[in-house]
């Protein structure tokens, strides 16, 4: 049985795969008279020559623990933002890349106020709300032409928070 472990989200535990983006313990300056906090820099958008980015909005259909994972996708171009909208955990799953397939799946929780900046060319899986249906702002590149890469597993992982 393929298993992984859910770990805790944190700058230091996802620095490999991409950036956290959480306000908490962030510098910030005050604009607009000051009632405005701009926290800058959170994350950078990482795309190939000027390929145009967008913000989207998705709407996911939450998960119930365990998650049986049965692929992980790619973007070689750019970089993918996740933001929630509503507050609501989300399940992120990584993979490191050896001889062009994922390799070590590790997993991570997000305590509804984080949200996460993929870095280019890192297997991942997919949006994935825990337990209740999320909405999410997401920052990538507007073109998917050549833009993804999809690696199915012959055998399932299964996701939980303990083994």
């Amino acid at each position: 049985m393929n298993t992984v472990k859910i770990e805790k989200l944190t700058n230091k535990t996802f620095a490999h795969f991409g950036d956290v983006i959480d306000t908490r313990s962030r510098n910030y300056e005050l604009i607009n008279n000051e009632r405005c906090r701009k926290f800058s820099g959170l994350s950078t958008v990482k795309v190939q020559n000027n390929d145009p980015i967008a913000f989207s909005i998705f709407e996911s259909e939450g998960k119930q623990l365990p998650i049986h994972l049965d692929f992980v996708e790619r973007h070689p171009l750019a970089s993918q933002g996740f933001m929630p909208l509503h507050y609501k955990k989300f399940l992120i799953t990584v993979a490191e890349e050896y001889n062009d397939e994922p390799v070590n799946l590790r997993a991570f929780m997000t305590d509804g106020m984080q949200g996460i900046n993929i870095n280019p060319n890192v297997w991942h899986g997919v949006l994935c709300p825990v337990p209740e249906r999320g909405r999410f702002l997401v920052v990538d590149r507007l073109e998917t032409n050549n833009n993804l890469q999809i690696h199915k597993f012959e055998k399932p992982f299964i996701i939980d928070w303990q083994f």
